[in-house]
């Protein structure tokens, strides 16, 4: 069993078990010269996805503080629509 602070591959995924062992946090980075992403599923099913057209900030920054950041955004909603929002905003 994989500690809960700890994370593991599981079929090329990154896998964090979280809320006492009984969901997961998974997620996939990579890069290529001039491009970087990373995807991310958290255990209460919400994902989100960063692409970027380069590989390294020119500033230094690591793209882990998106990432951070991201999270931080996620926890702040109080509440979620429910259903396919696709046709009110087409």
């Amino acid at each position: 069993m994989v500690p809960p602070s700890a994370s593991s591959h599981l079929l090329g995924w990154l896998v964090r078990l979280v809320s006492g062992g009984t969901g997961r946090d998974t997620w996939h980075d990579g890069s290529l010269p001039g491009t970087y992403t990373l995807l991310v599923r958290n255990y209460h099913g919400a994902s989100w996805a960063m692409l970027f057209n380069q590989r390294d900030d020119a500033s230094g920054l690591s793209y882990s503080d998106i990432d951070a950041t991201l999270w931080t955004a996620y926890r702040a909603v109080s509440s979620w629509r429910s259903g396919d929002q696709f046709p009110s905003y087409c």
